[in-house]
């Protein structure tokens, strides 16, 4: 394995840009105290350095105006505009957060109804608009969007609500989105991807927690829509446990009984999560490169001593990275991965509607209506963003 896509082993470094991408400074190792960062999803991610700098330069970064660039090696693996800055003498602290901030402060810009749209077409259309006369971290330009294969009808009015606000209720119906190294990831890109190495005992510097958390387990799901209400169950030995979720943005019985489904492949059984206690990590000799250890990515976990089945399959929730500039602490949280939902299974479940009256109208011509498939094709982990 090359050094490059080994863990713990190759070098972090930071610079600090203005917002107009212009190189305030490029920290050396040598003046690099600490630096920490980390990858989620749906929600923002957060980074932190401690550095030695002149104080006069310290004092002039500014909260919004100046950005965070992590990188490895020649690799941007983090980047976001400074939230907070501490100066004391030479010292500097800097907490940032990734570009999704913008979306945590920004109503959303334009009234619009969306009919029958898919999840990350709709998501991506709000990005869009609310960045369109300020984007100073170009989140819409650099915005990657792959389809859910779930849709919804949804009307938004401008100025009522948050960006963030619309995404959240979007992500309970099953949108997956994140930020990597500065680009804005719509849709389950990385829920496609299954890496082919399992990790085992030895490629963690101490035992996993396996946390079963019992209040988390449902074995009959009823989501409440906007219009429209879907149920799902799975036999259980475990009893009857039923949650009642709401989901205002879902108009239709086919999202509703989708979203039930989903939690019921999810929680019907009590869930796993595996955790390594603090200050534990993953080896240098772990058979996954960093570019991998994405939220979403399905990682098989084998383990002799926490009682866990062999070559589980579990779903990266997040990873958190700590580095002193030389070496680094790696750290992924990982849970138990969702049963895939069968489409056939769905269409089953779902009644069939009612049949529509037609009346025509004199005068009326017939219409074609045409359909625009649009296939977006990427190759996942393998952009590069030039700033």
């Amino acid at each position: 394995m090359i050094a490059a896509f080994q863990l713990g082993v190759e070098p972090q470094r930071v610079t600090i840009t203005d917002r107009n991408q212009q190189t305030v400074v490029t920290v050396p190792a040598s003046a690099t105290r600490s630096i920490q960062w980390e990858r989620r999803g749906e929600m923002s991610s957060n980074a932190s350095v401690e550095l030695t700098v002149p104080a006069e330069l310290g004092g002039s970064l500014e909260p919004w105006f100046h950005r965070v660039c992590v990188w490895r090696g020649e690799d941007l693996v983090w980047r976001g505009p400074v939230i907070r800055s501490e100066v004391t003498g030479a010292k500097v602290l800097l907490d940032a957060v990734d570009p999704s901030i913008w979306l945590y402060k920004r109503a959303v810009a334009q009234t619009r109804s969306f009919l029958a749209q898919d999840l990350s077409i709709i998501a991506a259309q709000l990005v869009r608009d609310t960045m369109a006369d300020n984007d100073p971290d170009r989140l819409a330009e650099h915005m990657m969007v792959a389809p859910t294969g779930i849709t919804t009808s949804l009307e938004v009015t401008a100025g009522t609500r948050y960006v963030a606000d619309e995404l959240a209720d979007l992500a309970d119906l099953g949108l997956r989105w994140q930020v990597c190294a500065g680009v804005l990831i719509i849709g389950p890109v990385a829920d496609d991807v299954e890496h082919d190495q399992p990790l085992g005992d030895r490629d963690f510097t101490a035992a996993l927690t396996v946390i079963k958390d019992g209040e988390a387990t449902v074995t009959d799901a009823i989501v409440q829509g906007n219009s429209a209400t879907g149920r799902a169950t799975v036999p259980s030995e475990l009893g009857k446990l039923v949650s009642i979720i709401r989901a205002d943005s879902a108009d239709t019985v086919t999202a509703c009984t989708r979203r039930a489904l989903e939690t019921v492949n999810r929680y019907g059984r009590t869930p796993r999560t595996l955790e390594l206690p603090q200050s534990a990590r993953l080896t240098g000799q772990a058979p996954i490169p960093l570019p991998m250890l994405v939220p979403g990515v399905r990682v098989p976990v084998y383990t002799e001593r926490q009682g866990l089945a062999v070559s589980a399959l579990m779903r990266i929730e997040s990873v958190s990275v700590v580095s002193d500039g030389t070496a680094e602490a790696i750290v992924p949280v990982l849970k138990e991965a969702p049963v895939p939902i069968d489409p056939i299974v769905l269409a089953e479940m779902v009644p069939p509607p009612a049949p529509t009256q037609i009346i025509p109208v004199q005068g009326e011509s017939s219409t074609t209506r045409k359909k625009t498939c649009l296939w977006i094709k990427f190759l996942f982990f393998s952009w590069k963003v030039c700033w």
